[in-house]
């Protein structure tokens, strides 16, 4: 419910001449937003008054849900002290399930 409102006011504010509430200013609408996104990422106000002067509404809900996305855990050699496929064998060894890097790394090819 708090996501679709969330959503419904960017529109807004977005087509603000067209889409808005007689009565209703700007302002009102950019705090009520603001809350929203608040309460629904569990940021605090502060943070979220940050974010909004950094990005554009749109940019910024975009900005916000790429954080909620879980990040894979990865990990890069040191090949000083070891080579990658040592490595990899211990790690395995201890139950670790491992995958290759992708190809979008730029870390030389001995790195996990």
């Amino acid at each position: 419910m708090i996501y679709q409102r969330m959503k419904d006011m960017v529109e807004v504010l977005c087509d603000f001449s067209q889409k808005r509430e007689p009565g209703r200013d700007r302002q009102e609408y950019l705090q009520l937003l603001k809350q929203d996104l608040a309460a629904y990422y569990s940021y605090n106000q502060y943070l979220i008054d940050k974010l909004c002067e950094l990005f554009t509404l749109t940019e910024l809900l975009d900005f916000l849900e790429a954080n909620e996305v879980h990040r894979p855990i990865t990990i890069r050699t040191n090949t000083l002290k070891t080579r990658r496929r040592d490595l990899a064998q211990a790690l395995i060894n201890r139950g670790v399930n491992l995958d290759p890097l992708g190809k979008w790394s730029k870390t030389r090819p001995d790195h996990l």
